[in-house]
């Protein structure tokens, strides 16, 4: 009876599998009218001799279902655009419309498998070339490169996160006359036509050709006797054992023993033998004496052996880049004394090169002292940038695998990314091998966040024998010291959801929202925790009413409920009782989540730990805040100077105050946030007929409150059509409610106007956009401006609205103008009641 009964069931499942394989054929296929056959087959539902698997089969059928209604879909809007788009004028305006409406139901169909080739062989071909034209009317210099852009997305099968806004940003960036530009168009070329490079890594590379290249034009300029001479400059400011260990890079690194000796007779740096030949004077020692660079002269080899080998361009570290890794070896190599720096921190500004100096120090960690790194970069976008871009150069050295020595393995490098990332990664992705959600202990370098350090020793603290000692064998190796600043709360808790008391913090609730007492619900209670739970729930309430929308919280569409903000930030992760008080009495939530303290961590007490600390930020902050660095981590500074203050002839720009407005002044304080942002709009009007306009506001609701009255001022003035175009939104507000609308909105701040019609190339008279800002906007981002005209009119305009509460976030706003070797210029509005 059993052999009856199991053959029966093996019966069914083949009969299950017959009819299902097909279905399921179609959908792995993406053959849209193969789908629709082989549902009509199951048009009467599903029948009842399938028996038990009737269930699962439903699943199935009703997937395959809901799969062919969006491809309908997809397949109507790819036919109706390209309908419209051989009747449409052809204007640029027009077809970038219809091109997004096109490019989201590419994005469609690849998300949902669908192959448009199986219903129109020529769907591809006639997508490519509708997104040709809007390139040809939308571009200020049409060519070849273009084209295989959108080729190249077109027939991706990786499009993932890439979307029509990255594609127009890609376009753009190799926007420029053929002529003059050859080398970049080649480099170009030779990354958009290589089938590994998958649509979003096209921008990272393109841009990072046009910074290559930027430094490439003033390499036989470099001279390091004005290297020398400009950390000579900081001497008298600097602490004794810091001017030691810079004095001591000098030795190490003089006159006369540069990497690559500049002689007259060299060739061009694009030809392949003169870069044969660099690459090998890098490789090779002195002849005589010690070689002084180490472990450095390989890192500096391997690295442009690297960059050679996937942008065929010669990449060299600038003399203030190796000074500066000499100085921080000094730094490590010396024994303490009392009064000696235990942490160093180097002001390096933006574009300087300083992730490459961190992966350097990385390298000299591990591979001379035999330690363990841990780069904190607290920017996830920027953490995983920077891992991957150095990871091929930390897979090029290996360290013993014994103390013997006698055997050795590669360096093992990991990055720590969110649980998020990890569960929406490809299983498949090679990449997962080098990820984990938290701090490998035996990885030797790790990229992280400084939430991940935190997880890391609040690990050990949670065992039995609390071993810290391991933190002797690690460097800590900041990407900016906004961790090691601690403008909050010092000290961290550490808690866990507590169900029992979750269910009676929402009873104490209920009664608050019905107006009890706090004395009338503690009678009501018997639990031994009823008095400490109604004392913080009836702090807490009230201070959740206290809480400011845009300030201290932001509502979350997706969520359903309020969030707490964190610099500027939504943080999914973060919990308040205030807040989860705030969100009951707003009905976002009918439960109350408590938590309970596990034990509490002091951050500046786990930094620490560590062996030393290596900062390298874009600022080091003012008086205090280098007095609090010095007292909380025994820190020394130094600056590294700006390259092109190193480079003979070169030209260097810094932002400088410029007189705006009716009265015209550098700095304006107004009695009133009325008169504030009336006298915003008549400076940021006034400079937007010459160049592009930034303006940073004091918060994000400040931000979308100026934007708003911006809009007004500018219809006012007679510019209603264009006003929506002209005014621009970067908050995190927008951000967080339309990320592609925020991406484009960046990628257009610093056009022209009339760049969608492609009235920026016309030859007419150029107005440029206005932007706003809240302070994440004016730190870190880059406003990419390469416009001849904006650098005649004095460059980029910032207006800041208020004065930032540190230094550093001072030195990042001036950073987002005055780039390279381009200018740049402030005015400022402030409030005199902020």
């Amino acid at each position: 009876a059993r052999v009856h009964a199991e053959r029966g069931w093996t019966q069914k499942v083949r009969h299950v599998l017959r009819e299902l394989l097909p279905l399921q054929g179609a959908m792995e296929q993406g053959d849209i009218n193969l789908l629709n056959t082989e549902l009509k087959k199951w048009g009467g539902g599903v029948p009842e001799q399938f028996g038990e698997s009737t269930a699962a089969i439903e699943a199935v059928v009703n997937v395959a279902k809901e799969r062919l209604l969006i491809w309908r879909d997809v397949e109507r809007v790819v036919k109706d655009v390209l309908k419209q788009a051989e009747r449409l004028p052809r204007t640029a305006k027009a077809l970038t419309e219809h091109c997004q409406r096109l490019f989201r139901a590419l994005k469609e169909a690849q998300l949902t498998r669908m192959d448009l080739r199986r219903s129109d062989p020529k769907a591809i071909d006639r997508i490519a070339e509708v997104l040709s034209s809007w390139v040809t009317r939308a571009m200020a210099h049409p060519n070849g490169v273009q084209k295989s852009i959108v080729q190249k997305v077109v027939r991706s099968e990786q499009l993932g996160s890439f979307d029509f806004v990255d594609l127009d940003i890609c376009l753009r960036l190799v926007d420029r006359p053929e002529s003059g530009n050859e080398v970049f168009f080649n480099r170009a070329r030779t990354i958009v036509e290589d089938a590994s490079t998958i649509p979003k890594d096209l921008r990272p590379l393109l841009s990072h050709v046009e910074t290559m290249l930027f430094f490439l034009k003033y390499t036989k300029a470099e001279d390091l006797r004005l290297a020398h001479a400009e950390f000579r400059n900081q001497t008298g400011r600097l602490d004794r054992a810091v001017a030691g260990y810079l004095s001591r890079a000098e030795m190490d690194y003089p006159p006369g023993a540069e990497l690559v000796q500049w002689r007259d007779s060299r060739g061009s740096l694009m030809d392949d033998n003169e870069v044969n030949a660099v690459l090998e004077e890098i490789r090779r020692p002195p002849s005589s004496g010690e070689d002084r660079l180490g472990l450095f002269r390989d890192v500096f080899y391997q690295w442009a052996v690297v960059m050679k080998s996937k942008f065929d361009l010669l990449v060299l570290p600038h003399h203030t880049q190796v000074i500066c890794l000499l100085a921080f070896r000094s730094f490590m190599e010396s024994k303490r004394r009392g009064s000696d720096p235990r942490a160093l921190i180097a002001q390096v500004g933006t574009g300087e090169g300083k992730s490459m100096i961190i992966a350097a120090l990385a390298l000299y960690v591990v591979v001379v002292l035999r330690k363990k790194a841990h780069i904190v970069v607290d920017d996830e976008t920027l953490l995983e940038r920077d891992f991957w871009t150095f990871k091929p150069l930390f897979d090029m050295f290996q360290v013993p695998a014994a103390d013997t020595g006698d055997e050795w393995r590669p360096i093992m490098s990991k990055l720590c990314s969110s649980e998020e990332r990890l569960v929406g990664s490809n299983r498949d992705d090679p990449k997962l091998m080098s990820q984990a959600a938290r701090v490998d202990p035996e990885a030797d370098i790790c990229y992280c966040e400084a939430k991940h350090v935190q997880s890391f020793y609040a690990s050990i603290a949670r065992c039995e024998n609390r071993d810290f000692s391991h933190y002797q064998q690690r460097v800590l190796i900041l990407d900016e010291v906004d961790a090691l600043v601690i403008d909050e709360e010092p000290n961290e808790a550490f808690v866990y959801p507590n169900k029992e008391l979750s269910k009676m913090a929402t009873s104490v609730a209920e009664s608050m929202k019905q107006g009890m007492s706090p004395q009338d619900i503690r009678g009501q209670l018997s639990h031994p925790a009823a008095g400490r739970v109604v004392g913080l729930m009836n702090k807490e309430w009230e201070r959740g009413k206290k809480m400011v929308a845009g300030e201290d919280f932001a509502f979350v569409k997706e969520m359903g409920k309020y969030l707490l903000l964190q610099s500027g930030r939504v943080n999914p992760k973060a919990w308040s009782l205030a807040l989860e008080c705030r969100n009951f009495q707003d009905n976002f939530s009918r439960e109350i989540l408590f938590q309970e303290r596990l034990f509490v961590m002091s951050r500046p007490r786990v930094f620490r730990k560590y062996f030393r600390i290596l900062g390298l930020s874009g600022s080091i902050g003012s008086q205090p805040e280098r007095r609090f660095l010095q007292e909380t981590y025994r820190a020394a500074f130094f600056e590294v100077p700006p390259f092109l203050k190193t480079c003979r002839g070169a030209p260097y720009f810094e932002a400088v105050p410029v007189p705006m407005g009716q009265q015209r002044k550098v700095l304006y304080v107004e009695p009133s946030p009325e008169k504030q942002f009336a006298r915003i709009a008549e400076v940021a009007l006034e400079a937007r007929e010459r160049v592009p306009v930034l303006v940073i506001a004091k918060d994000r609701t400040q931000a979308d409150h100026l934007v708003t009255y911006l809009h007004e001022a500018a219809r006012s003035r007679g510019l209603g059509r264009v006003a929506d175009d002209m005014i621009r939104s970067l908050s995190r507000t927008a951000y967080e409610s339309d990320p592609e609308q925020w991406k484009e909105n960046l990628n257009r701040s610093t056009m022209a106007m009339g760049d969608l019609e492609g009235g920026a190339a016309a030859g007419g008279k150029k107005s440029w956009r206005i932007t706003v800002t809240d302070p994440r906007g004016g730190r870190g981002t880059d406003y990419r401006v390469d416009d001849s005209d904006v650098d005649a009119a004095g460059g980029l305009l910032l207006v800041p609205t208020a004065v930032p509460y540190c230094q550093r976030d001072w030195i990042q706003f001036l950073g987002r103008t005055a780039r390279q070797d381009r200018k740049g210029q402030y005015c400022a509005v402030l409030c005199d009641t902020d």
